[in-house]
């Protein structure tokens, strides 16, 4: 089957506090949230009406066969979805009044670092057109050495490689400028390169809008940086473009970040131009916010091309 996007790496549960503006010490309780950014970027590009799989593994547990239920009765493709004897991981979030969240992982170990390169299927990542994912799968072994045989499969495939480096320091088990380093060395093996703008001040020491020229100099044909409700900045080396917000009152900000990425992958394989894609994924960004949880927030194409219509006129 010939897919759009492939999508690879964590998927787990997202246990939200049931009451906003106070810490995980004192929520009263949480809500099951299906997550992990390179799940829920899949779910945001199927509902775009991408055809897009997932590659990952979950735990052969209830939340594992949820996680897998979730992604395919939202059109995703299961099949290299593998399942471990490792346990699925979990993150409990508090969310600040802004909408802001603060995360408490719980997986070392846990299934999704457990994937390896042998169940990486050549067949399968060659089929598509984009191959997603972040570095939370580069963090542990041999997750990082699966996630790297999959982007060789798709460099040598002609699959664009999309990286959004979604750096969770604490998850990383290495000072920060090995972190860096290890980033940085495969952000210079893909085509398009999605950094948050936190990101990309650690990564490149500079303002969004310089840090971008950096970026293209390292190799990625096309580079966007996210700036919250700010925008974006983005340049595919021939100009630098700085595409404005969307004023929203933000409820809950996760997934927002994958979200923009599908919005921008979306744009990409409609073959529009840097401006639009830059478009549709601010106007994802902005539904995603409005809403809490990540997955369960996701627009409909119909709802983004809506709103990207109305800001167009």
């Amino acid at each position: 089957m010939r897919l759009d996007v492939i999508s690879l790496g964590e998927a787990l549960i997202d246990f939200i506090s049931l009451k906003t503006g106070v810490s995980l010490e004192e929520a009263p309780g949480f809500e099951k949230c299906p997550g992990g950014a390179p799940a829920n970027f899949a779910v945001a590009c199927s509902r775009l009406g991408l055809k897009t799989g997932f590659i990952g593994k979950v735990g052969d547990d209830p939340f594992g066969r949820f996680l897998v239920k979730t992604l395919s009765d939202n059109g995703v493709e299961v099949s290299q979805v593998k399942y471990s004897e490792y346990r699925t991981a979990l993150a409990f979030v508090a969310i600040a009044e802004g909408g802001e969240r603060h995360f408490t992982f719980y997986r070392n170990p846990c299934a999704d670092i457990m994937l390896e390169p042998r169940e990486i299927d050549e067949g399968y990542v060659s089929s598509s057109r984009f191959l997603h994912f972040g570095s939370v799968s580069l963090s542990e072994s041999p997750a990082r050495e699966a996630t790297l045989r999959a982007v060789e499969i798709a460099r040598s495939s002609g699959v664009q490689v999309s990286f959004d480096p979604n750096i969770r320091f604490h998850l990383w088990r290495k000072p920060e400028e090995e972190i860096r380093e290890e980033v940085i060395s495969v952000a210079k093996k893909c085509d398009i390169f999605l950094p948050s703008e936190e990101e990309a001040a650690f990564l490149s020491g500079k303002d969004p809008k310089s840090s971008v020229d950096e970026f293209l100099s390292w190799g990625p044909k096309i580079v966007c940086v996210k700036l919250g409700d700010k925008g974006c900045v983005a340049s595919d080396g021939s100009s630098i473009l700085e595409v404005p917000g969307i004023p929203t009152k933000a409820v809950d900000t996760t997934g927002a970040g994958d979200g923009f990425d599908a919005g921008f992958i979306y744009g990409l394989a409609k073959e529009e131009p840097l401006e639009r894609c830059a478009l549709y994924a601010n106007v994802v960004g902005s539904l995603v916010v409005r809403k809490r949880g990540a997955m369960t927030s996701l627009p409909t194409r119909e709802e983004v091309e809506e709103l990207a219509g109305e800001l167009s006129s």
